[in-house]
């Protein structure tokens, strides 16, 4: 297992997407089990997917 910023992931699988996200987005910690290069592209799609929606639900907390 590791931990690995969403940033790091999105560069390293799908770098397009990057400049889409916003900087506590990017910032956020996602724990990997295995190597970030053996997921799958929908398991990425998922985890950005989820990474976003909960920063976002955060947001109106502070």
């Amino acid at each position: 297992m590791q931990a690995v910023t969403l940033s790091r992931l999105v560069l390293d699988r799908m770098p397009e997407i990057h400049e889409l996200l916003t900087e506590t987005e990017k910032e956020a910690q996602i724990l990997i089990y295995g190597e970030v290069s053996a997921l799958k592209e929908e398991e990425i799609y998922y985890i950005v997917a989820e990474t976003i929606a909960k920063k976002r639900m955060c947001q109106y907390y502070h």
